[in-house]
């Protein structure tokens, strides 16, 4: 069973010291993720994994991150590169991407200020022995997957976040959740409304929305607003609905999916418009 203490290896409770147990060492990516699918969605568990240390592809974790099918892969072999694209791409069906922020942070910058807040190495180790690659992926990680990995515990938890806040990579939090058992019909929602560019593009937003409570006849009409778009700027309709709402973090967020690159020659267009404009 996850989350047990049972001495000193690493990774999942269930996954042995070098990364598999009876896994075919030359697994590739596509049969690890038929594999994976089969065993989440019949069991109890949160946590699978692929590959192993040393083979073919490399080593990654994924992890169930909801009731819906939604699998966040950890790690940066070209195993979990890969399983990262096939979910994007749709390869296993019914089952989706968890939304991770854009960038590639190395997770040791975190090493300081965790041995700043509690005084050892303890918890970026853990971290680290459990694959976790970017800062990006650690904060997409929800408290109750970081839970179920073995040796980690609530103060370890408590620690990861409020290094993860001090430092401004906390995740982004809806003012008014919905229930949980509702996140995944309003997450599939929002997405088959949106065409396949789209669904890229607002991955971690449409995630966001499905995790409020807006009315469904909001979302759809943020939906069809998003898909209706081709360039920025932000859409006036879906600043204004967020804002109504008192969604002040998705308010933020969502004018931010708009910024034009750094060094933009095009000044003409001008800044996002501001929420509830």
């Amino acid at each position: 069973m996850f989350g047990e203490d049972i001495g000193d290896g690493i990774g999942p409770v269930g996954i042995g010291r070098d990364g598999r147990d009876d896994a075919d060492e030359d697994e590739s990516p596509e049969q690890a993720l038929r594999r994976i699918v089969g065993d989440l969605a019949s069991g109890d568990d949160l946590w699978a994994f692929a590959g192993r240390n040393g083979g073919q592809w490399g080593y990654a974790q994924m992890c169930r991150t909801g009731p819906g099918r939604v699998l966040h892969v950890v790690g940066a072999s070209p195993m979990a590169l890969r399983l990262r694209e096939l979910l994007a791409e749709g390869a296993a069906t019914g089952w989706e991407l968890h939304p991770v922020r854009d960038g590639r942070t190395p997770l040791h910058v975190l090493a300081e200020p965790l041995l700043a807040l509690s005084g050892a190495t303890r918890d970026y180790n853990l971290l680290l022995r459990n694959d976790f690659a970017t800062v990006e992926e650690l904060a997409a990680t929800p408290d109750h997957c970081l839970l179920r990995i073995r040796q980690v515990g609530p103060k370890t938890v408590a620690a990861v976040q409020q290094v993860l806040r001090d430092l401004g990579w906390d995740s982004l939090k809806v003012a008014h959740p919905a229930a949980n058992d509702a996140v995944a019909e309003r997450r599939w929602l929002i997405m088959a409304r949106l065409a396949e560019d789209h669904r890229v593009r607002y991955r971690e937003f449409a995630d966001m929305l499905a995790r409020s409570c807006m009315p469904l006849a909001a979302l759809e009409k943020i939906a069809d607003s998003l898909n209706a778009e081709a360039t920025p700027p932000a859409a006036p309709l879906v600043c204004l609905l967020l804002d109504t709402a008192g969604e002040a973090d998705l308010a933020m967020y969502y004018p931010r999916t708009h910024a034009r690159p750094s060094g933009s020659a095009d000044p003409a267009e001008g800044n996002s418009p501001e929420p509830g404009t």
